[in-house]
């Protein structure tokens, strides 16, 4: 496994991801002031960086790709080199389904306190470009995820429970 550069100016994270029907292991490079894969995402830029990528289609060994973060359905990360803990929002997970264009993703979505009154589509209609999602699972799949960001702009629809 690659190490982390003792002084280097950001977090290197191994993330696995789904772009359209592609699947990739490699790494991004979280810089400063971001602190999370998921701030990587939701920032305005629309395009991104994979290093050391792994894939089953033809790639040059330690390869670099550079990917539309809007066509990217889902990612999930493998390990971090350092955890970073935020503050905890207060809300609850909620049971959902998601239905993306050619596949579907069961589990938990986070709805906030500040929005459990509103209507649902609050949740998708925040600036966040990915949603994040507890225990999630591709269905019909072996894809199982404690974690995962799912992209907003690749979901057709969301039932949420309740």
């Amino acid at each position: 496994m690659p190490e982390q550069e003792e002084n280097a100016p950001y977090k290197k994270v191994k993330v696995h991801l789904s772009l359209s029907k592609s699947r990739y292991v490699g790494y991004v490079h979280v810089y400063p002031p971001k602190t999370r894969v998921s701030d990587l995402l939701n920032e305005a830029d629309r395009f991104m960086t994979l290093t050391e990528v792994e894939s089953i289609e033809s790639i040059a060994k330690d390869a670099s790709l550079v990917l539309n973060k809007g066509l990217v359905s889902y990612v999930h990360v493998v390990e971090e080199f350092k955890r970073v803990y935020h503050k905890v929002h207060s809300g609850e997970f909620v049971k959902a389904k998601i239905r993306m264009v050619d596949f579907q993703i069961e589990g938990e979505v986070f709805v906030p306190s500040h929005m459990k009154n509103m209507e649902r589509d609050a949740v998708l209609n925040r600036s966040a470009h990915f949603l994040n999602v507890r225990n999630g699972v591709v269905v019909g799949t072996r894809e199982r995820y404690d974690y995962m960001a799912v992209s907003t702009h690749q979901i057709r629809s969301l039932e949420i429970a309740g």
